[in-house]
């Protein structure tokens, strides 16, 4: 076994509860570092959640600068995207609060629906990168009611919390789908809802905007799942030009063309660029 201790960094939690203005640094920094990750080390990381994410101040002046660890559950891909070595089980490897939505719904269909019918089709066997920012996503939601712990009663944070990790697969699974399809529905869109600390409350927006940018993979992404039976080419092999393009819309450029230059003013205050 190989332990590494991190005396020299602090949890992303601590860090950002005095630093609010510093998340969007840290969403930049991931995506840029998940993207490098995968197409520069041929590796997918699998488990990006709240607590993988640590924090170092040795940048110019003081920065910070935000590392991702724990790679123990990590695979090698090829250049096609097809994975080499790794866990086995592909399904029970990531932080639930974090999971895709597609890998939740695989998961449900395993596990949840009976008598299990063929015709639904497993898309999440081989670990796709937008699963991993997807999960970036999550933990920047995240830190806008844990980093600084909202005002409000703490069952009410709970109910929240619960959102994403109590209940079916299936359950989470349509919640996630839903806040992403749908970010600016008036009743259940989760950004409108969602209790954020008065301190992270100027992101909302911002993160509103990224949810916007990938909507239309989430909707594609359902209708292919949905129509693999009919859709199929005559050699009975899946779309995947279609998918190809949900993965372009969840592109770390795609994602960074969204965000980039929406920034809310206490960010702007902190920099006027960032690293690219």
């Amino acid at each position: 076994m190989l332990v590494l201790v991190y005396t020299e960094h602090e949890p992303l939690e601590s860090f950002l509860s005095g630093a609010p203005q510093y998340l969007g640094h840290m969403v930049y920094q991931m995506l840029n570092c998940l993207h490098d990750l995968h197409y520069k080390a041929n590796i997918s990381h699998h488990d990006v959640n709240f607590n993988n994410i640590v924090v170092r101040r040795d940048g110019p002046d003081g920065e910070p600068r935000f590392i991702l660890n724990d790679l123990d559950l990590a695979t090698r891909v090829s250049e096609e995207v097809t994975p080499l070595t790794g866990p086995t089980s592909r399904y029970f490897i990531e932080t639930l609060p974090y999971m895709s939505w597609e890998i939740l719904r695989d998961l449900g269909i395993i596990y949840e629906r009976k008598p299990f019918r063929p015709s639904l089709v497993l898309m999440s066997t081989i670990h796709r990168l937008r699963y991993d920012y997807e999960s970036l996503l999550y933990v920047a939601i995240r830190c806008c009611f844990m980093c600084e712990k909202a005002l409000v009663p703490e069952e009410d944070l709970q109910e929240q919390i619960d959102h994403w990790e109590v209940g079916h697969y299936n359950d989470l699974h349509l919640r996630k789908h839903f806040m992403l399809a749908f970010p600016r529905d008036p009743l259940d869109g989760v950004l409108n809802w969602f209790l954020f600390s008065p301190n992270f409350e100027p992101w909302r927006n911002w993160l509103r905007r990224w949810v916007e940018a990938v909507s239309r993979a989430a909707m594609l992404a359902k209708s292919l799942v949905k129509g693999a039976a009919t859709s199929a080419s005559d050699d009975g092999t899946e779309d995947l030009g279609q998918w190809q393009e949900v993965d372009n819309l969840w592109s770390r450029d795609a994602i960074l063309k969204a965000l980039r230059g929406h920034e809310p003013e206490i960010y702007r205050y902190v920099y006027d660029s960032d690293s690219k």
